[in-house]
């Protein structure tokens, strides 16, 4: 659970979640799923192995090799890869 910022340049080896008013900058990996709640950020740079599930506000420039699924905001940026489909 990311409650506050966090710059993550490591590794999770599982799933990861973000709580309103949460903010992760992610140059790593998270070995699972990603969920990003309502009132909380995230900017993709690394890896999402599994889904990545958007409540809130993401911005994809690195590679989310499963779903991109929620009703939040995502801003996928040229060169990113979603689901193995570059952008």
């Amino acid at each position: 659970m990311i409650r506050d910022s966090l710059e993550l340049h490591g590794m999770i080896a599982g799933d990861a979640r973000v709580s309103c008013g949460g903010a992760l900058g992610l140059y790593g990996t998270v070995a699972g799923d990603l969920v990003v709640e309502d009132g909380a950020t995230a900017m993709i740079h690394g890896t999402v192995a599994g889904d990545l599930v958007n409540r809130g506000t993401v911005e994809i420039a690195g590679v989310v090799a499963g779903e991109l699924r929620g009703t939040g905001t995502s801003v996928v940026r040229p060169g990113a890869v979603v689901s193995g489909r570059a952008s």
